[in-house]
């Protein structure tokens, strides 16, 4: 203490030893008083200061806290969002059964097996719902998806039966199942599996309050050595379910190497179509439809043929099933439908008087008729080429209306608002319902050829034909008799009344010049009527 004041004295300019000085005395305390009021003051700024420090580090640990939570919400987060991303890249999210992918790699690792280890062998079913398309047409998709989980938990409790052959089902798109069975003891296991897949899913399912059935067509294929890889067997199995299809619904079948060459076959006819469309190679050909009473040509059928490079002239049969499957079948029906249109405006252009009148049918398959792109654009080509719609006519045949009804009557109906005119083509062939002549907007009924074929000497198709023709003259529509090729068919007609005939004894479907020179010449109509009045005076 004496040595801080002997400093602050000397500083003050003061003698330590001297006597004491009242002024210098009160200098010197309020020199103290300043000092202790700049240590007071800087103690309280370090005061506030350490509080001010402590309030934010209070602050900061708190934020800390708060992101490392969430910083742990977004890891589990994350880690739930990639566990849903592996199970929906590995299930069928809305049946729970196994992914196309988890499929794929569950027959990688049979093939890898099969290599090291032949035996036991395993088989893959390839299933495709029958009838599942119409559900979800009618009654909608959230009935289609509740028959979709229907039969996922079927084909999951036959798996539980099958358990010995160590099965996996899958859903890999839209109605169609595999089951992979690892492993295959017995020859046999694969057939009682498939034929309890059949029975099974055709009983009767509940949709959102219906009641409904589906079937089911299944392809089996048995992994070998030979496959390369897991999509092989895969197409083995789809091929061989084709093939089932083809056989009835409800069927079963084996893949055998033929199917592998049929594809091969088809996919080369599919290249073949294309390339023959860019070409200009499919034409037109014409049959003429007779008016039976006046023997005079009205119009044509346009029937479509293929000029083959290598195989000549193909008739529809040889291709539209290739092009129907392959969706070609769109291209291919627009050239053929331009073209028609240009034979029709040329034939009109040169010969006015002759053609004014005459119109052309044309075929709609399935797979045109319930696009809903079909009528727009058949009037757009229409427009575009500057014919009437009022010349042409779509035929359709009833089994088609039958398949589709609702999508088929919109497109109908389009195209008939437009002029154009309805015809039902195979009429009375099969299951005939009447009821497609008030539920479809339609103009003219063509009789099935094989009804024809059989008037004359059988009395019940007699009565069929009499009937359908009298039925048709009561609702107001035109009858066409399709596949005459004798003239006392042609009689046998005209006494019912029968307003128009088609069919080879009047002429078969001819190139567009000869179609033009026929109806030019009428070659046909007396001949036809001059012999018929010769038979009617015989048998008088």
């Amino acid at each position: 203490m004496n040595a801080l004041l002997t400093k602050q004295l000397t500083k003050l300019g003061l003698d330590p030893s001297a006597p004491p000085d009242a002024e210098a005395w009160s200098r010197l305390l309020a020199r103290l008083h300043e000092t202790y009021d700049a240590w007071d003051q800087d103690r309280y700024l370090l005061e506030q200061a350490m509080e001010v420090s402590s309030q934010e580090l209070r602050e900061l640990m708190e934020q800390l806290k708060s992101r490392n939570e969430e910083l742990q919400d977004e890891v589990t987060h994350h880690a739930r969002t990639a566990e849903r991303l592996r199970y929906s890249a590995t299930h069928d999210l809305l049946t729970g059964l196994a992914s196309r992918q988890m499929l794929l790699e569950l027959l990688g690792q049979a093939l890898i097996r099969i290599r090291e280890q032949p035996d036991p062998g395993y088989s893959v079913m390839f299933i495709d719902l029958d009838g599942f398309k119409k559900i979800n047409d009618t009654l909608g998709h959230e009935a289609g998806d509740a028959v979709l989980v229907e039969v996922a938990n079927v084909l999951r409790g036959l798996g539980e039966t099958y358990a010995h052959c160590k099965p996996s089902v899958a859903r890999i798109g839209g109605d169609e199942f595999v089951i992979l069975l690892r492993e295959v003891t017995e020859p046999d296991d694969a057939h009682r599996f498939a034929r309890d897949v059949c029975d099974a899913v055709c009983k009767p399912f509940d949709a959102s309050g219906h009641r409904v059935r589906v079937g089911a067509s299944v392809g089996i294929a048995y992994g070998d050595q030979s496959h390369e890889s897991a999509n092989d067997v895969l197409r083995d199995a789809d091929l061989a379910m084709y093939r089932a299809k083809s056989m009835g619904k409800g069927r079963f079948a084996e893949f055998d190497r033929r199917m592998h060459g049929d594809l091969v076959s088809r996919l080369a006819t599919e290249q073949s179509i294309r390339d023959s469309i860019e070409s200009g190679l499919f034409i037109s050909y014409y049959q003429p439809k007779i008016d039976l009473a006046s023997g005079d040509i009205i119009g044509f059928e346009a029937l479509l043929r293929w000029s083959h490079p290598e195989h000549g002239v193909l008739t529809p049969e040889a291709f539209l099933p290739v092009a129907e499957a392959s969706g070609m079948i769109v291209p291919l029906g627009e050239t053929a439908l331009r073209q028609v249109c240009r034979d029709l405006s040329m034939w009109t252009r040169h010969h006015p008087d002759a053609f004014a009148g005459i119109t052309v049918s044309i075929n709609l398959g399935l797979t045109q008729i319930v696009n809903p792109e079909t009528a727009p654009r058949f009037l757009q080509v229409l427009e575009e080429e500057g014919v009437s719609p009022r010349r042409f006519n779509v035929e359709v045949a009833e089994k088609t209306m039958l398949a589709e009804p609702d999508r088929v009557r919109e497109t109908l109906a389009t195209l008939s608002r437009a002029g154009v005119g309805v015809h039902v083509d195979d009429f009375g062939a099969g299951d005939s319902s009447l009821t497609v002549l008030n539920r479809f907007p339609c103009d003219v009924v063509k009789v099935d050829r094989r009804l024809i074929a059989r008037a004359t000497g059988d009395r019940n198709n007699a009565a069929i034909v009499s009937a359908i023709i009298g039925l048709a003259h009561n609702l107001g529509l035109t009858v066409v008799a399709e596949g005459i090729e004798r003239l006392e068919q042609i009689a046998q007609l005209q006494a019912w009344e029968c307003h128009q005939g088609q069919g080879f004894y009047f002429s078969r479907p001819m190139p567009p010049d000869e179609a033009r020179h026929n109806l030019l010449n009428q070659a046909r109509r007396w001949q036809f009527q001059h012999r018929q009045r010769s038979s009617i005076r015989r048998a008088s």
